[in-house]
């Protein structure tokens, strides 16, 4: 993350799509719920090069997927000029993350994981979406390996800027 310009990172951009410029992202966020906003003519994302965060106007987007967007920034219009951005890192300032935007469980990845006394539990390494039940994998203080259950009435807060999620853990699952 990108403390001077309080960046956030919301995915990784793939591979062109096409021959007009447009690129498949995949993003840990819902990217309608940062249109709904409101200024959606001017919407910059970020795209890391170099170690640098680069801005871009999206020009145009459109889904593909559950968590997959089809992406056309403004100025890149070939396949080639697209392909220059495969695997980049995509960044958002946070001030367009308030409480309305919804995240998917693999934006969390490396997150911070506090119970509901602010006692830290550990880091959030992986998601398990292989069932119903989206799980949290989560690196202990001690060591071990937790799944802690993903569920919106659990959360307590989120503060993306500290990578930071605060859960309400049912009593015994961290035994």
């Amino acid at each position: 993350m990108n403390k001077e310009l309080n960046l956030v990172p919301i995915g990784t951009l793939g591979r062109a799509h096409g021959i007009k410029g447009e690129i498949n992202t995949r993003l840990t966020i819902e990217l309608p719920s940062v249109f709904e906003k409101g200024d959606t003519e001017r919407l910059f994302l970020f795209v890391e090069i170099d170690a640098l965060p680069v801005p871009f106007l999206v020009e145009s987007w459109r889904t593909k997927g559950e968590d997959t967007y089809l992406l056309k920034f403004k100025d890149i219009n070939t396949k080639e000029e697209a392909e220059q951005y495969t695997n980049a890192p995509l960044l958002i300032a946070s001030q367009l993350l308030d409480e309305d935007v919804q995240f998917t469980a693999m934006h969390f990845i490396g997150f911070t994981l506090l119970d509901q006394r602010e006692k830290k539990v550990g880091t959030i390494i992986d998601i398990d979406d292989s069932t119903l039940n989206t799980l949290f994998l989560v690196l202990c203080e001690e060591g071990h390996e937790v799944l802690i259950p993903v569920a919106d009435d659990l959360v307590q807060y989120i503060d993306a800027e500290k990578q930071v999620i605060s859960l309400e853990i049912p009593e015994g699952l961290l035994d």
